[in-house]
């Protein structure tokens, strides 16, 4: 599911967030500094044969004042100033240097030609001293906001760059006789007059939002700023997930464990569905949790894990890394070791008016998985776990509830409604499965990484897991994928694809893993399963595997065990204040920031004019 709560509908803003910061995310040094180069020579090129200088000249002047300086001064910040920032390094602060340099390829140009026309050459410095007092806002905003180091090293950073250019200009202008004692006096009246206003300005700017923000998140806002870029630029996600866990609650994690043994008892494989949250995004807390819980159960115990999307919500983000692991410990503690069931029902699914469950016994033990394909569905609400919770209970049995999460092709949430329907259709499941009966029965696995995929391609890391159950003539496969959703009628297209070959009944779920978000330019912020990628190769890729699954099968037994945790949480109610608070805060800070820059401009026009 896409960054939001279905209760009040709150983050999906963050999808803009993330295509936001994927169009500002510079490319390689080598070529961020050459397409700088490219821009300011281009500016240039185009304006300054026209005021009388020689090529010669114009490329002497480019490198010496405007290319050198920024070259050299974000090495000095890259190495010295802003030395253990884990954000700004070089690359980066070249990156910067492109977006302040970015209004010299109109001012110039435009200067110049207004020069020629009106017979004053000498126009063309103005031109390029209003592209440096636009660049002074970008820069300071940049690196105060950023940067957490002290205030007088971010003072430096973003004046050195400046100033060099200035003094760069003073110095070898006087000896290319294009300077006048007016031409100087402006040159450094624009850059400190520049330099005051950006810097005073940002600083009461950081301080307003710091002023409004701590009150509102309980925490920092520019330290929260600054950890998310951490995490997501450098990767380092302790810094976010400790400031989140300090803002977060303790949450009851219940998880439940359907394992598989064959008849000698050895592990052939297991389901576990619990109620935390893949999530909030990316690999931060719980994000990517599915797939490690699935590796970590292979490793130590063996045969296929598989870990489908449990039915809850966004109110069940894990945080800390330490409750990660201690989760991560416990389900192995817990996994199930007897006594176990040696019969089982059919698979049974039943309809009630659009929702789907799908329920098979065994033992005491209830597998039911819902789903509202192929209309659009998105994580169930609690409550219908809690109404299956009981009626299971009512009549002895345990159940192990999963959100098929199979089916989305947009922005939505479960309606009350729809979640009446799912209940109903549950217990009607129910109903009908207890009547049956039981019998021996044969369990087959198989799993394949899917390596041909990449979270780009909606594809998390666990790929591909498949249990296949033999009861009587029935043959029933699981499929569990690694991803986020599921495009809306692929669903309904394996399961006919995996019906030719042989199998009776099933259900295709996904881990609703958060890996894969914000990697794309998309209207949810990834790619549901299917969507966007070689269905051809993914459905051979699951019949290829369903197959080796029904090869497999042989006389097994089941074993249950469920367990409790209380781990820090980051409930929708805490991320919520602290999304709205962004979503506001973020339009009076362009809203200010577009005043400061057209304060800079008019500040060095009038500087110009009178000096």
């Amino acid at each position: 599911m896409t960054l939001r709560s279905h209760h009040s509908g709150g983050v999906a803003g963050t999808v803009g967030a993330f295509n936001f910061i994927r169009r500002v995310a510079f490319p390689s040094t080598t070529d961020v500094v050459s397409i700088f180069c490219t821009l300011v020579s281009l500016s240039t090129l185009i304006a300054l044969p026209s005021v009388g200088l020689s090529l010669s000249s114009i490329v002497w002047l480019t490198a010496a004042i405007i290319i050198g300086p920024a070259l050299v001064g974000e090495l000095l910040n890259a190495v010295i100033l802003l030395r253990g920032d884990p954000v700004l390094n070089f690359r980066r602060l070249m990156g910067l240097e492109l977006l302040s340099w970015w209004a010299l390829v109109i001012l110039l140009p435009v200067s110049t030609f207004v020069g020629m026309a009106i017979g004053n050459r000498g126009i063309w410095v103005d031109g390029l001293l209003l592209a440096l007092a636009i660049s002074l806002p970008i820069r300071s905003l940049t690196i105060f906001a950023i940067s957490s180091l002290p205030q007088w090293r971010k003072v430096v950073a973003a004046t050195l760059v400046p100033v060099a250019t200035v003094a760069a200009y003073a110095f070898l202008s006087t000896s290319l006789g294009i300077s006048s004692g007016g031409i100087m006096l402006a040159s450094f009246g624009v850059l400190f007059s520049g330099l005051v206003l950006s810097i005073v300005s940002v600083s009461w700017l950081i301080q307003h939002v710091e002023k409004a923000g701590s009150p509102s998140i309980g925490d920092s806002p520019m330290g929260l700023f600054r950890a998310f870029l951490q995490h997501w630029l450098k990767k380092e996600a302790r810094p976010l997930e400790e400031r989140l866990a300090a803002l977060g609650s303790m949450g009851g994690i219940q998880t439940s464990i359907l394992a598989f043994s064959s008849i000698q008892k050895i592990p052939k494989g297991c389901i576990v569905v619990s109620n935390f949250h893949p999530g909030p995004y990316r690999d931060l807390g719980s994000g990517g949790l599915a797939s490690t819980l699935k590796s970590a159960l292979e490793s130590a115990v063996g045969g296929v894990a598989m870990v489908p999307h449990g039915i809850t919500n966004h109110e069940y983000n894990i945080i800390s890394r330490n409750d990660i692991n201690e989760m991560l410990h416990q389900t192995q503690m817990h996994y199930p070791s007897g006594p176990n069931a040696l019969t089982a029902s059919r698979l049974v699914s039943e309809d009630f008016e659009g929702a789907m469950a799908s329920v098979q016994l065994f033992g005491n033990t209830v597998l039911l998985t819902l789903t509202l394909a192929p209309q659009d569905m998105e994580d169930i609400p609690v409550e219908v776990l809690e109404s299956i919770q009981k009626a299971t209970s009512e009549i002895g049995l345990n159940a192990v509830a999963i959100d098929a999460h199979n089916s989305l092709s947009g922005q939505t949430s479960i309606t009350p409604d729809q979640a009446r329907k799912l209940t109903q259709a549950a217990i009607k499941a129910l109903t009908a499965v207890t009547g049956l009966t039981r019998q021996p029965f044969k369990i087959g696995v198989a799993s394949d990484p899917l390596k041909e995929f990449s979270l780009e391609d909606g594809m998390g890391p666990g790929g591909l897991s498949v249990i296949a159950v033999k009861t009587g003539d029935q043959i029933a496969a699981y499929l569990t994928i690694d991803g986020n959703n599921m495009q809306t009628g692929f669903r309904d297209h394996i399961l006919g694809t995996l019906r030719e070959s042989g199998v009776n009944e099933g259900e295709v779920m996904t881990t609703d893993t958060h890996l894969v978000t914000g990697l794309v330019r998309s209207p949810l912020g990834y790619h549901p399963v299917g969507e966007g990628i070689n269905k051809e190769l993914l459905t051979s890729k699951i019949r290829e595997s369903v197959q080796r699954a029904v090869n497999d099968l042989e006389n097994a037994s089941a074993g249950f065990s469920s367990f409790k945790l209380d781990l820090r949480v980051l409930g929708s109610e805490t991320f919520n204040s602290i999304t709205s608070f962004v979503s506001r805060i973020a339009g009076r800070i362009g809203r200010s920031f577009f005043r400061l820059e057209l304060a800079a401009f008019i500040v060095a026009l009038i500087v110009i004019a009178l000096l």
